[in-house]
């Protein structure tokens, strides 16, 4: 099977890690994957991409082209009008009564042959009673390294009276809301509780900040299914989040996990002092596992959309 992987690029022009990481665990299950990367910004920006991404899709027999946001999703439609197999990872919340809300209504009932979304909330927010919901899996063999998690904060710089709250996300993506989460570090009296901002990082230094972390927190105003809470479940690190996306799902009977009910800083600075205080590492690996969120059992359950 040959899949053809349409996504946007991150500010260095890099493919996003979430959305390559599933396309090698497809590659591992043995589907030919290839990718083309959307570099340049804003409306403009993809509409010069039509022609070179036009030429990219027939210049192989592909028997699926997989776009993910929304985004891709029409710029594939325009750029390949006559191509029957497309299937669209939906990434985000979606607002009602828009452009881009009538438009993936519209090309889901008349041009797309499937559209995954990433959470029941995202299923409901988007009104498409028949698609999937295929959360992005968790390669959790890269959690398992050949050091010790001392080791880890030793490499990283981490005093060993330090307490580590990790925010894994560009501080300058206001919908991450990153002043929500130094605002709840500023209200905790501990002189030995330290922020540190993970961004910007390859995989392998990210992995190594959740396994020496004693929390990580996200504030985000709106997720789909956060892989960052995925990934900190693999690394068995507490977790104070904001109540988006699936988080309740996932986080469901994990100790040591805290959800929001407000955007406070009050109760961010309370949950995250008793997520300090559980003082030890979750059973966040264990859940994922019991819901299938590992990236082989996601990669085929995408297999098994795609042969559909």
């Amino acid at each position: 099977m040959k899949v053809l992987f349409v996504s946007s690029g991150n500010k260095k022009g890099n493919i996003s890690p979430i959305v390559y990481n599933q396309g090698e665990s497809l590659k591992n299950a043995g589907v030919e994957i290839d990718y083309y990367t959307i570099n340049q910004k804003g409306l403009l920006g993809y509409f010069r991409n039509l022609l070179p991404l036009s030429k990219a899709i027939h210049s192989k027999n592909y028997d699926v082209i997989h776009a993910h946001y929304s985004l891709c999703g029409f710029l594939v439609t325009l750029a390949s009008p006559y191509f029957s197999n497309i299937v669209v990872s939906l990434m985000g919340s979606f607002q009602k009564n828009t452009y881009k809300y009538y438009l993936i209504r519209i090309l889901a009932a008349v041009r797309w042959k499937a559209v995954i979304v990433k959470s029941q909330r995202m299923k409901n927010q988007i009104g498409l009673s028949k698609a999937p919901i295929i959360p992005n899996g968790v390669q959790v063999d890269k959690f398992i390294l050949h050091q010790s998690r001392e080791e880890i904060r030793l490499e990283l710089g981490f005093l060993p009276t330090q307490k580590i709250i990790i925010f894994v996300s560009d501080p300058e993506r206001q919908e991450k809301n990153f002043s929500l989460c130094k605002e709840s570090v500023d209200c905790i009296t501990d002189k030995n509780v330290k922020l540190i901002t993970v961004f910007n990082k390859i995989q392998e230094e990210v992995v190594k900040y959740m396994l020496a972390a004693d929390v990580l927190m996200l504030t985000s105003f709106t997720e789909g299914s956060p892989n960052v809470i995925k990934e900190a479940m693999a690394a068995c690190c507490p977790i104070v989040c904001t109540n988006v996306g699936d988080v309740q799902h996932l986080l469901q009977e994990v100790k040591g996990t805290y959800i929001m009910n407000t955007f406070t800083s009050i109760e961010g600075a309370t949950l995250l002092e008793k997520a300090l205080n559980f003082n030890k590492r979750t059973n966040g690996l264990d859940k994922l596992k019991v819901l299938g969120l590992t990236a082989n059992e996601v990669a085929n359950k995408i297999i098994n959309l795609y042969n559909k």
